[in-house]
Order: structure tokens, then sequence, then C-alpha cells
């Protein structure tokens, strides 16, 4: 249970991403983590960009900050939600993924 628990806070860390969420730079053969910079994968789906910015919010919160961060969450999942009709098979795929880390956290 620990290890999946955990996935949330791989997304911040380095180039690891939780094992079910695949970035198009491993996805179109390109070496693996040629595009992780700052910590992160810079060629993320805008879905899951969204979401390792706001998992790296997360895990920097303070007691005065945790309720704005749990809004942003919320909001963001509420944004996925209302716009799931325009998207693609892969935008689709970045949401759901997306949407699962956030369960996680």
């Amino acid at each position: 249970m620990g290890q999946i628990i955990a996935y949330s806070h791989m997304m911040i860390q380095g180039g690891h991403l939780p094992p079910f969420v695949y970035p198009p730079c491993e996805l179109k053969n390109a070496i693996p983590g040629s595009c992780v910079g700052d910590g992160y994968h810079r060629c993320l789906p805008q879905p899951l960009a969204n979401c390792a910015s706001l998992v790296r919010m997360f895990y920097r919160r303070t007691p005065k900050s945790s309720s704005f961060i749990w809004k942003a969450i919320y909001d963001e999942q509420l944004r996925l939600r209302n716009k799931y009709h325009t998207y693609d098979k892969e935008t689709i795929l970045s949401v759901i993924q997306a949407v699962m880390i956030y369960l996680l956290l």
C-alpha cells in the first residue's frame, strides 16, 4: 500500500513516473529521460503537467495554504470533467492518469 501512495510523489521526483504514466518522450522511442529538466518531464501533456504542478504544491503545503491547494486540486478535476467531450484519445488517457494521481493524494 505504501508504494501505491508514493506514486503521487513520483510525479515530482526526477524522471521516474508512476508505472501507469507513460510520457510521450518514451512512447516515441526517445532516449529515456531526455526531456527531464527541473525534476520533471517537460513533454507531459497538459493534464499531467498541471497534475505535476499541483502535486508539487501539495507536498510543499503549509497549514495555512492547505485549503487553497485542495481547492485548486478540486477545481482542476472539475475543469477536466467539464471538458471531457472535447478530448481526443491521448488526452483522455492523460486525464485518467492525472485523476488517478489526484485520488492518491
